[in-house]
């Protein structure tokens, strides 16, 4: 039980583990983004794009070139490139002279767009599918010793090896060896085994990232009601983890 639960392991999924350390910065495809928009705030102004060129840039049968490229991501990503270097990203539109702060709110769109895409993909980050809330999924690890952090990692990357990922990995009993449940899967140990130790606080509603894995999404938590509340945080309603973690 101890290597299913929470016992260290090398196959976590990859995506996940990619998007949650370090804000997504080893990502491939976020290094990618990054790379594209830093070429183009050095380099964009160098292609003299005419306004019509742009509007039909994306339609073109050579979507290859540098132009095209941009164009086809930023909408891929949710960005609406409406000329060159007018962008708009969340009902605001912004003038890209791509001063780093600026890149880093069109990467921080684009990581939350790749949240969203794992949100659609996978049962346990639903509810994410405007995004991740870094700073309120990061907030409990403070109060956490560095074996209950690589815990919270585990739990926070949907990486979890539990009996039912045993059986379809390695083809071993697939059942709770506490209550014998014929499915072992995380969920089970969440809400349903009796067995399990969990968390006094009832069954509060909550999406089913948060409940999962601890992760909180984009708009869920409130924000601070003054600047010297900025270092509270208060544990989201709907968590069902965090007694792994105490």
């Amino acid at each position: 039980m101890a290597t299913c639960l929470f016992g260290k392991q090398h196959n976590r999924p990859i995506l996940p583990s990619l998007l949650h350390y370090a804000e997504g910065r080893f990502d491939p495809e976020l290094t990618r983004m990054a790379r594209l928009y830093t070429y183009w705030q050095r380099h964009g102004q160098s292609f003299d794009i005419s306004a019509h060129y742009w509007d039909i840039a994306h339609e073109l049968p050579a979507r290859r070139g540098p132009v095209q490229l941009l164009k086809n991501l930023l909408r891929e990503y949710g960005i609406e490139p409406l000329q060159p270097f007018l962008w708009k990203v969340d009902h605001t539109t912004i003038n890209v002279d791509l001063t780093p702060d600026k890149i880093n709110t069109f990467l921080r769109h684009t990581r939350n767009a790749l949240w969203g895409k794992l949100a659609r993909e996978r049962e346990y980050y639903r509810g994410m599918e405007k995004g991740r809330d870094e700073q309120s999924t990061h907030a409990i690890r403070e109060q956490l010793d560095e074996k209950r952090r690589a815990y919270l990692d585990i739990i926070q990357t949907d990486a979890v090896y539990t009996p039912a990922r045993a059986h379809l990995r390695w083809g071993k009993q697939g059942h709770c060896p506490k209550c014998n449940n014929p499915t072992g899967d995380w969920k089970h140990y969440v809400d349903q085994c009796h067995a399990t130790p969990r968390h006094a606080a009832g069954n509060p509603p909550g999406p089913d990232c948060l409940r999962y894995t601890g992760t909180v999404p984009t708009g869920y938590a409130s924000l601070p009601l003054s600047l010297e509340q900025r270092q509270f945080a208060q544990r989201p309603q709907g968590c069902r983890h965090h007694h792994c973690c105490y």
